[in-house]
């Protein structure tokens, strides 16, 4: 099956935990269905393949890229906010959207929802369990993001990831 070329007409480019579902459920309201970071890790666990490549390649697939968000109007959260400027290069209409909140309540937000996740996924047998089931490629995903990632500030203490969350907004806002 041959899919067309999405056109996304908003693109997010907050973090997760900044209000990213909320928005999520707006644009599917306001604009059409929203590719949000819950579709591969609940929905879609074969768009985790296309996600994982794209990080090891350090660019989006063309096939994949038009497979996962094609029929989709916006983009927003993990793991969509990793590629918002060649989303956006390659929807150049559509507009940015960019969530933000208090650098500590978000490390606090993080750490209490995905950390736990992480924590637990981490270590025997959970690790075994999502190997065999194919659940590591979004936790794989979070874990490696590329640079400084965003889990190793987190955990590296307030100031860490309050460094990392500030600047993720200003080379948003550039």
């Amino acid at each position: 099956m041959k899919h067309k070329t999405p056109c996304l007409e908003v693109i997010g480019a907050g973090l997760s935990r900044t209000g990213t579902l909320s928005l999520k459920t707006a644009l599917d309201i306001l604009v059409g269905p929203c590719y949000h970071g819950s579709i591969p890790t609940l929905e879609r666990h074969g768009d985790c393949n296309f996600w994982n490549k794209s990080l090891a390649a350090s660019q989006l697939e063309e096939k994949g890229y038009r497979d996962v968000l094609s029929g989709y109007k916006a983009a927003v959260d993990f793991p969509c906010v990793l590629w918002y400027k060649e989303l956006l290069s390659r929807n150049p209409q559509a507009k940015v959207i960019l969530t933000i909140r208090d650098p500590r309540k978000w490390q606090a937000s993080c750490l209490n929802s995905v950390g736990r996740y992480l924590e637990v996924t981490e270590k025997w047998p959970c690790t075994w369990f999502h190997t065999l089931f194919g659940l590591d490629i979004p936790r794989d995903a979070i874990i490696k993001l590329p640079g400084l990632n965003m889990w190793e500030a987190i955990r590296g203490g307030e100031e860490s990831a309050t460094d990392y969350f500030n600047r993720h907004v200003n080379e948003v806002k550039k």
